[in-house]
């Protein structure tokens, strides 16, 4: 009886999700990846999932491969955030699949995804949709902004005074918290039989770079790459607020809703269980003609 209630309330929480969905169009994530040519293997490029040091160490190997290795030796010398996003890297970055090569992405836990961005953005950088510490406010401003494709108001494409401190547009930050199943167009034509999945941590993107980088490096800059992966993240979450946040999240209703309807379209894509506290919330109770009601 416990599990026919429980599967009662899941179906009932995917159906209501599934329709408020619906009012969120697609945004037109940047359509990036990064090839790993003596693997094969092509890694879809998702803010908050290890990006940077994908970008730095694929980057890195292209050099190598074509036989920059002055350019590589400056190159190395950049700090990995750094060497990502600058123009050299930017240079290799693929725009398009390549025939013959494994897709590869790595998906993590969307709660997870969304407080390490958050924490990023509006504790870090002070972009945060103009909303301070208010994470309703800035959930609400992100799911109006997708949901009328940038139209809702100047807070959509704003950029922050320069003498505010913030050097994050508006666009950095649906880079860093949109779905992850917007990216590489997965949205619309996920199949999970093309493409490879695997959880993301830290331990699996560097387990995967070190084995990409092994037909490409000479030893001496295989160690000096396992040292580089080993050092601390420069955007590690503080542990302790990130779970406060994650609980406030799970404990607030609406925050729970509005989390719930912009995040759905992962649960759905990459089949993650629903978590218990979407389904405790019980978003099916309330009226469904109104259904962006609960973000006033």
């Amino acid at each position: 009886m416990k599990n026919q209630l429980l599967d009662n309330k899941r179906q009932r929480t995917i159906d209501f999700l599934s329709g408020a969905a619906l009012n969120l169009r697609r945004y037109d994530i940047l359509d990036s990846s990064m090839s790993f040519n003596a693997v094969k293997v092509q890694v879809c490029l998702i803010q908050k999932n290890g990006l940077a040091t994908i970008r730095y160490v694929g980057c890195s190997l292209a050099l190598l491969e074509k036989g920059y290795v002055q350019e590589y030796s400056e190159f190395s010398k950049l700090s990995s955030y750094e060497a990502a996003f600058n123009n050299t890297c930017l240079n290799f970055t693929t725009f398009k699949d390549r025939d013959g090569y494994e897709k590869l992405v790595f998906i993590r836990d969307p709660l997870e995804r969304f407080v390490s961005g958050w924490m990023y953005l509006c504790k870090r950088k002070g972009a945060c949709f103009d909303c301070g510490q208010d994470i309703k406010c800035f959930l609400r401003t992100f799911f109006y902004c997708w949901s009328t494709d940038m139209k809702y108001s100047s807070t959509c494409t704003y950029r922050p005074p320069k003498n505010s401190g913030a050097k994050t547009s508006s666009q950095h930050i649906f880079f860093h918290i949109s779905p992850q199943a917007a990216y590489c167009r997965m949205s619309d034509n996920f199949n999970p039989k093309d493409v490879r999945i695997i959880p993301y941590s830290r331990e699996n993107v560097n387990s995967f770079l070190r084995s990409a980088a092994k037909p490409v490096m000479n030893s001496e800059q295989l160690e000096m790459l396992s040292s580089r992966l080993e050092e601390p993240s420069e955007h590690a979450s503080d542990q302790v607020e990130a779970r406060k946040l994650k609980q406030k999240i799970m404990d607030d209703w609406t925050l729970t809703t509005l989390f719930s309807t912009i995040y759905f379209i992962d649960y759905q894509t990459f089949s993650i269980d629903l978590p218990q506290f979407m389904l405790d919330a019980e978003m099916y109770k309330v009226d469904q003609s109104n259904v962006p009601f609960f973000l006033m």
